[in-house]
């Protein structure tokens, strides 16, 4: 009998011992941008495949090149042969080329994910899941591949509403669930993996995932980097590409009878194909 009162007594109390042991989310921020790199530049290239779901062709394989000057300065270039798309964000403004055409939109589907890499502050990677509407006032422990993570924007297991998660000790970002699409049994998420450091300070995920529906889509491998390149100033002015480049007059990500991701697949597969 003793032990089971002792049993009971200790069910009931640990809900209560494990929430106080949830930090304050303002502090899940500050451990966040403390562990943001002291580089000011990086070039990354990617092998980008984009998974065939239809199962008729074949996987679609792109060389992607990112230069980053942090805090907030990207420049992104997706090849295949001679056809490109380029991705540039800066404290002006966003712009995504595509074909030599200036998309209405200003990013893809497939650009969200430098988001979470590119903003070196605390401020701006805030701002950024705001943007996201995720809720910058929830925060909750969880579990992603049996480690305990922070689940900022949701209570754990509550997966119908935007939110990321970042790893409980170093604190960088292994899954983002951006939102549900269109129906509540669809999802999209993106996951960072294998972080490894690549400088005395900085770390980046060696493995980039997009799920669908659990399924993946998008696998963005890390080919090779350089730290601190010297970086043109042009590579970042987007009222030069605006002048350069003609606005298209009607983007195929914008057709309203197909959701976002499939618009998007479709979209790479007729650009690059």
């Amino acid at each position: 009998m003793k032990k089971f009162i002792f049993l009971c007594i200790t069910c009931l109390c640990l809900p209560i011992m494990v929430q106080a042991y949830i930090l304050p989310v303002n502090q899940v921020f500050d451990l966040i941008a403390d562990h943001f790199g002291n580089e000011e530049t990086l070039s990354v290239t990617h092998k980008f495949l984009l998974h065939d779901q239809t199962m008729t062709t074949s996987s679609l394989e792109l060389m992607e090149t990112i230069h980053y000057r942090f805090p907030n300065y990207l420049n992104s270039e997706l090849n295949l042969g001679d056809k490109r798309k380029l991705h540039v964000i800066s404290p002006k403004g966003t712009i995504t080329i595509l074909d030599d055409k200036i998309l209405g939109s200003p990013q893809t589907l497939f650009d969200r994910y430098k988001e979470l890499l590119v903003y070196r502050s605390k401020s701006l990677f805030k701002q950024r899941l705001v943007m996201a509407n995720i809720r910058t006032d929830i925060v909750s422990l969880g579990k992603f591949q049996k480690k305990p993570v922070w689940v900022i924007g949701a209570q754990y297991l509550n997966e119908n509403v935007p939110q990321l998660w970042v790893d409980n000790e170093t604190f960088q970002p292994v899954r983002w669930i951006i939102k549900p699409y269109y129906r509540e049994e669809e999802s999209l998420e993106i996951q960072y993996l294998d972080w490894s450091p690549i400088g005395e300070s900085s770390s980046y995920p060696k493995r980039i995932l997009y799920y669908r529906n659990h399924e993946l889509i998008v696998e963005i491998t890390m080919f090779n980097y350089e730290l601190e390149p010297d970086l043109s100033n042009d590579l970042f002015d987007i009222s030069f590409f605006k002048r350069i480049y003609q606005t298209s007059p009607q983007s195929s990500y914008e057709d309203p009878d197909m959701n976002e991701v499939q618009k998007t697949i479709q979209n790479f597969r007729e650009t690059f194909q």
